[in-house]
């Protein structure tokens, strides 16, 4: 029950106290750590660039309805998520490039596998010929997923005997045949063959594309017995912008 007193006006120095004292309880917050532990259950935590681009969203994305942390470029892109790409596909996480393409990535269907990059197997086997037309010595399938083929063969042949080499590519099962790099000639001895096959070569080439690579010799001169190794032939990124 309130007294007499109380009922008393404040006197003139109450109300600068009162300021003080929010000041002072302002300043504290201010200085204090906050949000240590915080929980949200649906909607999304976005952070913002002065201009606006998001760049670092996580929770539930209001189309798909599926929960991610996506990372993005200061141009908008994503550049690194965690979420399924698929309602079928476990939550991958994924390193995107501009236009959305995973270039390295966990197996959205098999679990403890790698999804991408897909890794080439080098073959080293020495062939002999001694055909006089251009004969298949290896053959391999390329799932393009870079931009340059970096190409690497032998050639060999013995005194008084000449042979050609070269590398084709075949894009699907009826596609034309291009000839990747030049044709390596040798007389009596050995040569090595090196070439980064780009755009130029490869024509239009799609991501994931199927493309047959092979490795054909011929013997154009002389009766020795020739041989061609195929080093290996991997899938590598562009060195500078004129290989796009």
């Amino acid at each position: 029950m309130p007294t007499p007193v109380d009922m008393l006006p404040p006197g003139p120095d109450v109300l600068m106290r009162e300021i003080a004292a929010l000041k002072r309880q302002m300043r504290e917050l201010m200085a204090s750590r906050r949000a240590e532990t915080t929980t949200f259950g649906s909607g999304q935590l976005t952070v913002k660039t002065p201009s606006g681009t998001g760049l670092l969203t996580a929770g539930q994305d209001p189309v798909s309805e599926r929960y991610q942390v996506a990372m993005r470029r200061d141009d908008g892109t994503v550049g690194l998520a965690l979420s399924a790409q698929g309602p079928d596909e476990s939550d991958t996480s994924a390193i995107l490039t501009r236009s959305g393409q995973r270039i390295l990535s966990d197996d959205p269907y098999a679990d403890d596998w790698l999804g991408r990059p897909w890794i080439p197997v080098p073959m080293h086997a020495s062939v002999a010929f001694t055909a006089g037309a251009w004969a298949t010595t290896h053959m391999g399938l390329w799932l393009a997923q870079h931009r340059v083929l970096h190409l690497q063969a032998m050639l060999s042949a013995p005194v008084a005997s000449t042979a050609q080499l070269r590398f084709t590519g075949t894009v699907g099962t009826d596609g034309a045949v291009s000839t990747l790099g030049p044709i390596a000639t040798v007389s009596g001895g050995d040569t090595l063959i090196q070439y980064r096959a780009t755009a130029a070569d490869l024509g239009v080439v799609e991501y994931g594309d199927q493309i047959t690579i092979r490795l054909e010799a011929q013997r154009t001169a002389g009766a020795g017995t020739c041989s061609a190794v195929c080093i290996g032939v991997w899938g590598s990124e562009a060195y500078t912008a004129s290989e796009t």
